[in-house]
């Protein structure tokens, strides 16, 4: 690797990180450069798919074919804990109206961080070995602004106003303990992105509201691997970066207290969880927890925007 990359200038400065918080070789965050938000909890897909397009099968045909991504707004990637407000945005009304989000959630994800540049395309394999490490990430998600705004090309505002992650990143061999094989594709992948022998972390994922469990799901239900995700970004001709963040997209289980979002657990707001509320609301912390990654606590904040803003 050549002097003074991105990845040398990190190790030189982990040492003193790791002390600080008692993580002896973890890594403090790279700068995120690029943001991509990959689809690839399966389960996830299905719930979803199966609230939204009941009378059709859950997953969309080229899920299975191809790993689903959209780029994500990397400038608004913050890492730790913190307080959102929340954000505005169009809402499907009758008529369409402009004010807060009424339906607030939380996602949550693993992200992988680049340790090296990648600007040829590479197999899985190859891939995997570039990833520095990983970080749990907090996909706060508008729904009802989503909602009007993702179709056909994915969402925008909804998802840009704020994203969560982890203070360090967790080298992979802390977390070579906890893998183990990742469930089967079905087809099988294309021959670029065959990837034999797929392992991912079997760790538990939590999700508590102002102390409350909501939801404990599993890195385990992950369908297309961090490799993969990344082998089929180099091969489209994307230039790829030491700090560069790669999200898995929700995870969650195939059980209710396995769903990785309010979306799901309140089966979009319909079923109210503990204390009869169903999306976040102002005041709430959101804590999200795994071994090695230690928590991400959000706090929703007022909008303060009810209306508009005048142009006069």
């Amino acid at each position: 690797m050549p002097a003074d990359t991105p990845l040398d200038r990190l190790d030189e400065s982990a040492g003193e990180a790791g002390a600080e918080a008692d993580i002896g070789g973890y890594h403090p965050l790279l700068p995120t450069g690029h943001y991509v938000d990959f689809y690839s909890g399966i389960h996830h897909a299905e719930n979803v798919g199966r609230l939204f397009r009941p009378d059709h099968p859950p997953l969309l045909p080229n899920y299975r074919m191809v790993p689903v991504a959209y780029v994500g707004w990397a400038r608004n990637v913050r890492w730790g804990s913190g307080t959102v407000v929340r954000p505005c945005g169009i809402r499907p009304d009758e008529p369409p109206s402009f004010g807060p989000t009424r339906e607030l959630d939380f996602e949550i994800e693993v992200a992988a961080v680049l340790g090296q540049d990648i600007r040829e395309p590479i197999d899985p394999a190859e891939a995997e070995r570039r990833i520095l490490g990983f970080v749990l990430l907090n996909d706060l998600s508008a729904r009802d602004i989503q909602r009007l705004e993702y179709q056909p090309l994915g969402p925008l505002l909804g998802k840009a106003f704020a994203t969560f992650v982890s203070p360090w990143v967790v080298p992979k061999a802390a977390l070579e303990p906890y893998l183990g094989p990742m469930m089967p594709q079905e087809p099988p992948a294309l021959a670029h992105l065959a990837h034999p022998g797929r392992r991912v972390p079997h760790l538990p994922l939590r999700a508590e509201i102002d102390g409350q469990r909501v939801a404990e799901t599993n890195w385990r239900y992950l369908y297309w691997s961090h490799g993969q995700q990344i082998a089929h970004l180099s091969h489209g001709g994307a230039q790829l970066a030491a700090g560069d963040l790669i999200g898995s997209g929700t995870l969650s289980g195939p059980t209710p207290g396995e769903s990785g979002s309010l979306l799901e657990l309140t089966r979009r707001g319909t079923t109210p969880r503990v204390g009869g509320r169903t999306y976040l609301e102002d005041g709430e912390t959101i804590t999200l927890s795994a071994a090695h990654f230690g928590e991400i606590s959000v706090t929703i904040a007022p909008s303060g925007h009810e209306k508009a803003p005048s142009l006069d």
